[in-house]
């Protein structure tokens, strides 16, 4: 008897766990779902996975594949179900990371830094672009700050 091919759910959530952390981790990197799906349908299986009906060595490709007409079609199922993966688990995933520590007295050696750097560069408007994105991203960054020593 022939396994069967599951019909709903999440098509990510039975995947090898490396390959589910990797999936998190280039999510969680900024790459848009489009490529996280280009590069998970380049991938191959390192070992079976029996609710899918793969071997080891078979292309993640042949999971959305089954039930496509095209190409075209297997891009966007696979696009889509790291879409439902986005919003659901990578969450969980997320909100369970450890949140980034920051040294008590960091933020004012980074703005003493932005303000020296920003003298240096005010004459070149791109630098200044750049610049502000830096700045965004570390106060995104920043999260909780340690309290001093005593």
């Amino acid at each position: 008897m022939n396994a069967q091919i599951p019909r709903k759910g999440n098509y990510i959530s039975v995947l090898p766990e490396h390959v589910r952390l990797e999936i998190n981790c280039k999510l969680r990197d900024g790459w848009r779902h489009r490529s996280v799906a280009e590069w998970l349908l380049t991938q191959k299986a390192d070992r079976d996975i029996p609710e899918h009906v793969l071997k080891a060595g078979d292309p993640y490709a042949i999971i959305w594949t089954r039930r496509a007409r095209n190409k075209a079609v297997v891009q966007e199922n696979c696009r889509t179900a790291i879409t439902r993966w986005s919003r659901g688990p990578y969450r969980d995933w997320r909100a369970a990371q450890p949140k980034p520590r920051v040294p008590f007295g960091a933020p004012r050696a980074i703005k003493i830094a932005y303000r020296a750097l920003y003298e240096e560069i005010r004459d070149n408007p791109r630098a200044l672009k750049l610049l502000d994105r830096l700045r965004r991203a570390v106060r995104r960054g920043l999260g909780e700050v340690e309290s001093p020593p005593r």
